[in-house]
């Protein structure tokens, strides 16, 4: 039985790890994340304010229809340029929803039914946008909301304009765009993953009660074998219900109630 309940040592180690791993602290990583997603949104507010008053030139001098032939080449990937003249849309590129209302919006964010935008206006009527927060209309696994892949946000990181405490994201001009925070379920999962160990684990347990079980059909008869596997099995599945969730499994998409959903 020397091999059996070596595997078994084993798995019950890769358990006891995946049980006793420490988590990172939420709001240390949330600060973190807040940083570098800050990092990248005054980086890009400060493009958007060039590429604006480039554009602005440009219709100045030779209007917005010479857009059309030579749009502009400087402009962030995602960024949107509007131009209104004489309460007309005279030039875009990609137009989000509730257009109508950039014509009459000042400097600074933007949010609108599609999401959060960063925003500059210059000249006679010249906008340039950048959506940072993008909210779809209708949000499944497929399509959710989300920041822009420009800005390398971590997964599960999340903006809102609903009351709260926490960090909040600025433009370059340090105006407010929305409060950030991890969503609940990226909370449980922050860290090293622990399914490793889990899985790691508990193929070791289920060698080594096969082993064992085998070992114990060929001295004492197979149904001895056979009983001893079942119950040890059912043990372990009694355990699993009566302990809940698994730490460091909550938040994988596999063990999402949703996935299953009709």
């Amino acid at each position: 039985m020397r091999i059996p309940l070596m595997l078994l040592l084993a798995g019950s180690l890769g358990i006891t790890l995946a049980l006793i791993w420490p988590r990172p602290d939420p709001d240390r990583a949330l600060e973190q994340a807040v940083a570098e997603v800050q990092t990248g949104v005054t980086t890009l507010d400060h493009q958007l304010e060039a590429v604006v008053d480039e554009v602005a030139e440009q219709v100045a001098i030779r209007g917005a229809g010479s857009l059309w032939q030579e749009p502009p080449t400087d402009m962030p990937a995602g960024a949107m340029v509007l131009v209104w003249q004489q309460g007309e849309l005279a030039y875009w590129d990609r137009s989000p929803v509730d257009a109508g209302r950039i014509d009459t919006a000042s400097n600074g964010p933007l949010i609108l039914r599609d999401g959060m935008h960063l925003h500059h206006r210059a000249g006679d009527g010249v906008h340039v946008l950048f959506r940072v927060w993008s909210r779809p209309p209708i949000e499944n696994r497929f399509l959710h909301s989300g920041f822009a892949p420009v800005l390398n946000a971590p997964e599960g990181l999340v903006a809102t304009r609903a009351p709260g405490t926490g960090p909040v994201l600025r433009d370059a001009a340090d105006r407010p765009i929305a409060r950030l925070a991890w969503a609940s379920d990226r909370q449980l999962s922050l860290g090293m993953p622990r399914w490793p160990f889990w899985t790691a684990g508990g193929l070791l347990v289920l060698a080594g009660l096969v082993l064992g079980s085998v070992r114990l059909s060929r001295e004492q008869g197979p149904w001895v074998g056979v009983l001893s596997l079942v119950l040890s099995v059912a043990a372990l599945r009694w355990w699993m219900l009566m302990a809940g969730p698994l730490p460091g499994l909550e938040g994988l998409p596999l063990f999402d109630p949703a996935l299953f959903a009709a």
